[in-house]
């Protein structure tokens, strides 16, 4: 024995992780409202001739006064109905465009949820830094909004011998399902991306 002391693991601290913890806790405060849980429903026939319905579920957020909403393409393309829900109150939508290229689609709502916020796009996008810290705001199957933290792994503008149509962050967030289309931001609070 030496007589150092070691802290127990899962001891409070203080000082550079307890700064992230209340910064995570506080973007994920500011942008919350402006995350919805997107649906939407598809017609099908079975083999006998009889319709049934297909269900798809993703993420999205509010990008504008109007009540437009990024979302994920393979969510909404081609649905018979879309809606988003929030806080338990579903709000019908309307298909604005889509883009399967990136998997990223508009959607706006056709009645607004009353406190609901939208996330605006910077002028000048950075991108950040490999290791840096982001988080994403998503609403995992049947959960209300919830946040991840995780790093920023790399990022790409082509894939193999594919040039992509624009960067594209790698990061280890946790994904589930329900979790595509959801906002990612940097510890600033700046909208980053979006998970596809």
């Amino acid at each position: 024995w030496l007589g150092l002391t070691v802290p127990a693991v899962g001891t409070p601290g203080t000082g550079d992780f307890l700064s992230l913890q209340r910064r995570v806790v506080e973007i994920f405060g500011e942008h919350r409202s402006s995350v919805v849980r997107v649906k939407a429903a598809f017609q099908r026939v079975n083999e006998e001739g009889e319709p049934y319905t297909v269900q798809q579920v993703g993420s999205g957020f509010f990008i504008s006064r109007e009540g437009h909403i990024l979302t994920n393409t393979n969510v909404v393309f081609g649905a018979d109905r879309i809606w988003v829900e929030r806080d338990g109150i579903a709000y019908v939508c309307e298909a604005i465009g889509h883009d399967p290229l990136t998997n990223i689609s508009i959607i706006r709502a056709l009645t607004l949820p009353a406190d609901y916020e939208f996330l605006r796009f910077t002028d000048k996008p950075e991108l950040p830094a490999i290791g840096s810290f982001i988080m994403a705001i998503s609403c995992q199957l049947g959960m209300d909004p919830g946040p991840s933290l995780g790093l920023v792994t790399g990022w790409n503008t082509q894939y193999v011998e594919r040039i992509l149509p624009t960067v594209y962050l790698r990061s280890d967030i946790p994904y589930d399902g329900g979790e595509g289309g959801s906002p990612v931001f940097d510890l600033n609070g700046a909208l980053v991306g979006m998970i596809v």
